[in-house]
């Protein structure tokens, strides 16, 4: 249906006269060992968290395997940990360009955080996160399943973890405590401190086994190797239309304050700098890292089937390689355990 819509748009229709179905991704494969197919230059992979990232059924290491490059959505999976560590050993073995949808990175705002970081040799001494989100605007079962979408953090607090990550540099996962306020026993018990009041009519909790109901609000707390300190705090708790995400990043150092705001609207940079009580601030427009994200994973595949040598994705501007995206799922993970542990659900790494 959707190759059919393709093929009626004249604007694109000249794209995809040629494009060929395959019933999987295997069938694909097989056909090009057959040499009934040629080995496309490159492939995107959009699934549900569930549906990838593990050695044995993932789509990564089926088209790794045959030496296709990709894309990759995030978070790379929600399966176990240490399944998607051994789909991460598969896909650097296979040498394929890999480039994973962490956005964010490519933000004009976060280029110029970075910037001012290398400019004025600060050491990055903290980072803090917000990320709270209007559950009243996701009406899609899956998301409110934890055993399909890996919970919250998982899922959707990924985005500010990556970050994180980004500017505090790799985490101590030994240091990694946190805490959840989980869904009621009851989802309906309305003197829980868990209890929503907006939650989507299509939605039914109740159905779902008390481990599978996602958390309210989780806070975590890390060291990075680094030995600089970060702190994470997801909440359920808007029940806005218009503005689904209220979202910050902070990161601190000797002197300095920088705080990314309107992350999902271009981005907005406030900052003091030492010697000075003034909040600056600094606006970006026309900004789209969507586009910006997938532009330097085509130079690299480009650069790679002209010849390329050595490490084409980072020379490329690739800013999230899977071995990044690993970093950054084991962080998550990891804050998911540890609060639902500490809520009693009994969660198992």
């Amino acid at each position: 249906m959707i190759l059919s819509a393709k093929r009626a748009n004249p604007k694109v229709a000249s794209s995809y006269r040629k494009t060929a179905i395959f019933p999987t991704v295997q069938s694909l494969v097989e056909s090009i060992k057959k040499g009934s197919t040629q080995r496309p230059d490159a492939a995107f992979v959009g699934l549900p968290p569930i549906a990838h990232g593990t050695p044995d059924s993932g789509i990564e290491t089926v088209i790794a395997g045959a030496g296709i490059n990709f894309f990759v959505d995030k978070p790379v999976s929600c399966n176990p940990l240490h399944l998607v560590k051994q789909c991460g050993d598969i896909v650097k073995q296979s040498g394929v360009i890999v480039s994973v949808g962490y956005m964010l990175r490519y933000l004009k705002a976060v280029k110029k955080m970075q910037d001012m970081i290398k400019e004025h040799k600060i050491h990055v001494m903290a980072t803090n996160a917000t990320y709270m989100s209007s559950y009243a605007t996701i009406p899609k079962p899956f998301w409110w399943d934890v055993s399909q979408c890996g919970g919250p953090i998982v899922e959707q607090g990924t985005h500010l973890c990556d970050l994180s990550l980004h500017f505090g540099g790799p985490a101590k996962v030994s240091t990694i405590r946190a805490h959840c306020i989980p869904c009621p026993p009851t989802p309906s018990d309305s003197s829980h401190m868990g209890h929503l009041k907006n939650v989507p009519s299509v939605i039914t909790e109740a159905k779902l086994s008390p481990e599978n109901r996602i958390p309210r609000i989780t806070t975590a707390i890390w060291q990075y190797e680094s030995g600089a300190m970060g702190t994470f705090t997801h909440g359920l708790v808007l029940a806005g239309v218009e503005k689904p995400f209220q979202v910050a990043l902070e990161v601190w150092g000797d002197g300095w304050w920088l705080r990314l705001e309107n992350i999902y609207e271009g981005g907005t940079l406030k900052f003091r700098r030492p010697g000075s009580d003034k909040v600056e601030v600094a606006t970006f427009g026309n900004d789209d890292p969507y586009m910006t994200e997938v532009i330097p994973f085509v130079e690299a595949v480009r650069k790679k089937k002209a010849g390329g040598q050595g490490d084409v994705d980072k020379a490329s501007g690739i800013l999230c390689t899977y071995e990044d995206a690993l970093r950054t799922y084991e962080l998550t993970w990891r804050i998911r355990v540890e609060s639902e542990v500490s809520a009693g659900i009994g969660a198992k790494l």
